[in-house]
C-alpha cells in the first residue's frame, strides 16, 4: 500500500507538472499574440482542469481578439463566474453589445459596475448601459447614407483605406505580399501585412489591386500610412525594424513602428521620429492637412488603458515636439486607434469604449481654439455592432471608405459610403387576395420617365429606397407567379414635384396569382436562431429548395433573425440558413393542401464553418481549413461506444472524403452529454472519438492522417441552464461526433487536372 502511495503520488506529480508547463506556454503565447497558439493550448489545459479560470479567460479573450465573436461569447459566459477581476465582466459587456444581446450586457455592466472602483470607468460604463437601453429598442440609422461593399474586397483582411491622387491604398494579407519565410503573423496566423494599390474609376476603386511598390518595403508589416497633401511626405506603421535589422523589446517581442520618409529627386529618404522606441507600439498615423500636426495611437507614453491617441505638433524649423496625450474625454481606459483627418481639420478614430453601438466605432472631434472638442459617434450605418475603422473621404467631405468586419466571413473588409440627399419611397408589396407580403418581389423605380434603380421586398415585403428629387415617379413590382390584376395594382405613378428633401412616400403595390396558384400557395415563415442563446440572427441568408425541379429561392433574415417565403402543396421542399460562418442543419418537408402556413425554426451553432454529410457523398462538395464537417448519425446511447448502423453510415461519407482530398488531415471530436463527472466524460468521449479513427483506419486511411480528441461534456450542442432542463433528446444530440478539417491541400480533382497538365489561369 505505501508503494502504491508513493507510486500515485509521483504520477500526480508529473501530471501537475505538465499542466503547468502547458499552462507557461499557454499565457507565453497569449502574452506574445500567438492566438491560435494559445487557443489550442488554452482547450487542452480546460480539457484536463475544467476550473481553470486563467485558461477560460485567456481563451475567451482570445476567440474575441480574433473575431470569433460567438465562441468568445460562450467562454465569456463561464469566464465571468471563474474570474474576480471587474475588467472580465465588462470585456463580457463589451462582447455582449458587439453581438447585440443588449439586455444581458446591461445586466453585466451594472455587476461591473458594482466592482469597479475607478469613478471614471464607473461614468463610462454608465453611460454605455444607458445608451443599450436606447439600442434595445432598434439602431437608429441616417438613411441618406449609402454604403455597400468593394468588388476589390478579398476573404482575407483589407482595411485602413487611404485616397492618394487616382488610387486606393489599403493594407491587406491576401496572397501577393511580400512572404517572410517561415513565419507568419502571430496575431492572425496569416502572411504579415503590406500595402496594396487599386486604381479610381469615378470614385470606385476597380478590382485590379496590387502590391504598391512605390513606398520602401520589408518582409514584416507595413500599413496604416499617410501622406502628405503634396504627396512629399509618408508616414507609416510598420513593425520595428532598424537598418535592416527586426528590433525586440524586453518581452522580445516586436513591437509596431512609425517611419516617417521624406520624397526628394523621387528617393524616399527616412526621417527620425524622436519620439518612437522599440519598448512600445506606435501605429495608425494621420497627418492634418496643414501639415503640422500628426496623431497617432499609442500603448507607451502614459497611456489610461490599451491603445491611446496622441497628437505631436512641428515647430517653424520642421522638428517634432513633445506627443501629448488626448484628454479622458476622447482617450479612455479601452482602445483608441485608426485616426484620420477630414480636409476641413476634422479628425476621425475608432474607439470601443466610448458610448457605441458595440466593437470599435468611429467618433470624430476637432480642434478650436487649442483645444480638441468632445468626440461624437457618426452614427450607423458608418458604424455598427461589429468593428468599424479606417475612414477615408474624399475632398467633397461627403463620400469616401471606410473599414468593417460586419460582413458574413466577419474578416475586415473595405466599404464605400456616400450621402444622399433626396425623398424616401417606403412600400409593401402584398398578394392582393391574401394580403400576405410577397417577399423577394422586385421593385423597380422610375424617376422622370428614366429607370433609376431596383429595390427588392424583404421578409415582411417591405422596400426603402431614397432617390433625388424629381417630378415624376413610376414604381413597379415583379414577383415570379405573379401578375398584375384589377383589384390592386402592382404598378403606381406620383406626381412629386412638390415633396422637400426629407419627404417619405408611402406605397402599397399589390400583385395576384391566377387561380390555379392561388389555390397552391402556401407560406413557410420562423426564425433563425443563433445558438446556443436562441437569439434571432439578422442578415442571414436562406435558401429555399423545391426538391422536384432544384429551384432556389433566397432571401435574408430581416432585424429579428425572421423571414417568410411562399411555397406550394405537394411539393418537398429543403430549406437551409447561413450565416456567422456556420449553416444550419438542410431540413426537408412537404405541405399537404389543407395546411396554409408551416412554422420552423432553423438554428445555427458557432462551430466554425459547416457542412451537412448526408449517407451519400455530393460530387460537389467542398471542405476548407478550419471547417467542420457535422456527422449527424454518430450519436450515442448513455455510456456507451458502440458504432451502430447510421453512425457506419455516416463514417462511409468521412471516409469518401478522405479520399477525394488525399492530403487532408483532421480531428475526430467527440462529445458526452453532462450526466456524468467531468474525468468519466473526458474518457468515454476519448474511447468516442477513438473508435471512429479506428474504423477509418481499418477501412486504409493512414492513421497520421487522423488524431481523435474527447471534449467531455465541455462543447455541448444545446445548453441547458440546468441539467434537469434538457431533455433526453437534447442530451442524445451532445453525444455525437464531428470531424475538423486541421489542413487541407488538394483535392483528387486538383491532382487529376495536375496529372493532365491543365492549369487554371495565372
Amino acid at each position: 500500500m505505501k508503494h502504491f502511495n508513493i507510486t500515485f503520488t509521483l504520477l500526480f506529480v508529473l501530471v501537475s507538472s505538465a499542466m503547468l508547463a502547458q499552462m507557461r506556454q499557454a499565457n507565453e503565447a497569449f502574452e506574445h499574440h500567438h492566438y491560435e497558439v494559445a487557443i489550442e493550448l488554452y482547450n487542452k489545459a480546460i480539457r484536463k482542469d475544467l476550473d481553470n479560470g486563467e485558461a477560460v479567460t485567456n481563451l475567451a479573450l482570445s476567440y474575441w481578439r480574433t473575431d470569433r465573436t460567438n465562441l468568445a461569447e460562450y467562454w465569456f459566459n463561464r469566464a465571468v463566474y471563474m474570474n474576480e477581476l471587474p475588467e472580465v465582466k465588462l470585456w463580457y459587456s463589451q462582447l455582449l453589445i458587439s453581438n447585440e444581446k443588449y439586455e444581458s450586457a446591461i445586466q453585466w455592466l451594472g455587476k461591473y459596475m458594482l466592482a469597479e472602483t475607478d469613478e471614471n470607468k464607473i461614468r463610462l460604463s454608465q453611460q454605455l448601459s444607458d445608451y443599450c437601453e436606447a439600442l434595445s429598442a432598434g439602431i437608429p440609422e441616417d438613411e441618406t447614407c449609402i454604403i455597400q461593399p468593394l468588388i476589390l474586397n478579398s476573404n482575407d483582411l483589407d482595411f485602413a483605406p487611404f485616397i492618394l491622387g487616382s488610387n486606393l491604398l489599403f493594407v491587406t494579407n491576401r496572397p501577393g505580399v511580400t512572404a517572410r519565410p517561415g513565419e507568419l503573423d502571430p496575431w492572425t496566423s496569416a502572411p504579415f501585412t503590406d500595402v496594396f494599390a487599386a486604381p479610381l474609376i469615378n470614385d470606385f476603386p476597380s478590382d485590379r489591386a496590387a502590391y504598391f511598390g512605390e513606398i520602401p518595403q520589408s518582409d514584416l508589416h507595413e500599413g496604416p500610412l499617410c501622406f502628405s497633401a503634396d504627396g512629399k511626405e509618408l508616414f507609416i506603421t510598420t513593425s520595428n525594424v532598424l537598418s535592416k535589422k527586426r528590433q525586440f523589446d524586453e518581452q522580445n517581442n516586436t513591437r509596431l513602428s512609425l517611419k516617417h520618409y521624406i520624397k526628394k529627386d523621387s528617393v524616399w529618404l527616412i526621417q527620425t521620429l524622436p519620439f518612437v522606441n522599440s519598448s512600445f507600439n506606435f501605429a495608425h498615423p494621420a497627418l492634418s492637412p496643414d501639415g503640422q500636426t500628426l496623431v497617432f495611437s499609442s500603448d507607451g507614453l502614459g497611456t489610461m488603458g490599451g491603445m491611446d491617441l496622441f497628437f505631436v505638433e512641428r515647430d517653424e524649423h520642421g522638428n517634432w515636439g513633445l506627443p501629448q496625450a488626448f484628454d479622458d474625454g476622447i482617450n479612455t481606459p479601452g482602445t483608441e486607434v485608426f485616426a484620420s483627418f477630414k480636409k476641413n481639420g476634422d479628425l476621425y478614430f475608432s474607439s470601443d469604449l466610448l458610448v457605441g453601438f458595440g466593437g470599435l466605432d468611429v467618433f470624430k472631434t476637432k480642434r478650436e481654439d487649442g483645444v480638441w472638442l468632445a468626440p461624437k459617434n457618426i452614427g450607423a450605418p458608418l458604424n455598427s455592432p461589429k468593428d468599424d475603422f479606417g475612414i477615408a473621404f474624399f475632398e467633397d467631405g461627403k463620400h469616401g471608405f471606410i473599414t468593417s468586419n460586419r460582413n458574413a466571413n466577419r474578416s475586415d473588409d473595405i466599404l464605400s459610403f456616400k450621402f444622399e440627399k433626396g425623398i424616401f419611397i417606403e412600400g409593401q408589396v402584398l398578394d392582393c387576395t391574401t394580403g400576405m407580403p410577397v417577399p423577394g418581389a422586385r421593385v423597380d423605380i422610375t424617376v422622370d420617365g428614366e429607370f433609376t434603380r431596383t429595390a427588392y421586398a424583404k421578409g415582411l415585403g417591405e422596400f426603402k429606397v431614397l432617390i433625388s428629387e424629381a417630378d415624376d415617379v413610376v414604381i413597379t413590382s415583379y414577383a415570379e407567379g405573379f401578375e398584375n390584376s384589377e383589384v390592386c395594382s402592382s404598378e403606381q405613378a406620383f406626381d412629386i414635384s412638390l415633396m422637400n428633401e426629407g419627404d417619405v412616400l408611402q406605397v402599397k403595390l399589390g400583385l395576384s396569382r391566377d387561380e390555379a396558384g392561388l389555390s397552391q400557395q402556401r407560406y413557410i415563415k420562423g426564425k433563425v436562431l443563433e445558438m446556443p442563446y436562441g437569439s434571432g440572427l439578422s442578415g442571414a441568408d436562406i435558401e429555399l429548395i423545391n426538391l422536384l425541379t432544384n429551384e432556389a429561392l433566397a432571401m435574408q433574415s430581416n432585424a429579428y433573425g425572421a423571414f417568410l417565403l411562399p411555397i406550394e402543396a405537394n411539393v418537398p421542399y429543403g430549406i437551409v440558413a447561413v450565416g456567422l460562418n456556420a449553416s444550419s442543419e438542410l431540413l426537408e418537408f412537404m405541405l399537404s393542401e389543407d395546411v396554409q402556413e408551416y412554422e420552423l425554426n432553423m438554428e445555427i451553432w458557432p462551430s466554425g464553418k459547416t457542412a451537412l454529410a448526408s449517407n451519400e457523398l455530393h460530387p460537389d462538395m467542398r471542405l476548407v481549413e478550419g471547417q467542420i464537417v457535422q456527422l449527424y448519425h454518430i450519436y450515442f446511447d448513455r455510456n456507451s461506444t458502440t458504432l451502430e448502423k447510421p453512425a457506419i453510415d455516416d463514417l462511409e461519407v468521412l471516409y469518401q472524403l478522405m479520399l477525394k482530398y488525399p492530403d487532408m488531415t483532421g480531428e475526430i471530436m467527440a462529445h458526452a452529454d453532462a450526466r456524468s463527472s467531468h474525468e468519466y466524460n473526458l474518457e468515454l468521449s476519448q474511447k468516442r472519438a477513438e473508435g471512429a479513427v479506428a474504423w477509418l483506419v481499418a477501412r486504409g486511411i493512414d492513421p497520421s492522417r487522423l488524431s481523435a480528441t474527447g471534449y467531455g461534456e465541455t462543447m455541448p450542442k444545446i445548453r441547458c441552464e440546468n441539467e434537469e432542463d434538457c431533455t433526453e433528446e437534447m442530451h442524445a444530440r451532445n453525444r455525437r461526433v464531428e470531424f475538423r478539417v486541421i489542413d487541407l491541400v488538394k483535392d483528387i480533382d486538383a491532382i487529376s487536372r495536375e496529372n493532365k497538365g491543365q492549369f487554371g489561369p495565372n
